[in-house]
């Protein structure tokens, strides 16, 4: 394999382009994933709260496991919305802006 320095432009764009692809399907998948582990109720075993079960069990900080769990309920909320995730026209921050303003 390669090393990055090693890559022509037109192979480091593409590369760069690929890991953004697989990057926002990634973030889908885990959306999806918080989803299950709440329906499951599988945070309960460790703590009350599925915000303090990311953080713990997933190292993820405090406002990172927040803005995923206001993605994954407005994912919920809204199944149709999986295709902008993919596509990249709705980021986190911005699905953490939605869900907020639609709730209030």
């Amino acid at each position: 394999m390669k090393s990055l320095r090693q890559l022509s432009n037109d192979e480091l764009e593409a590369s760069m382009a690929n890991l953004v692809r697989r990057e926002r399907e990634i973030l889908h998948s885990i959306l999806e994933h918080i989803c299950e582990i709440k329906r499951r109720e599988l945070h309960l075993r460790s703590t009350s709260n599925l915000c303090r079960y990311l953080v713990e069990k997933f190292k993820y900080t405090g406002g990172a496991a927040m803005r995923r769990i206001e993605a994954a309920r407005l994912l919920e909320d809204v199944p149709t919305i999986a295709t902008q995730i993919e596509d990249g026209s709705l980021n986190l921050s911005q699905l953490g802006e939605v869900y907020r303003a639609v709730k209030q």
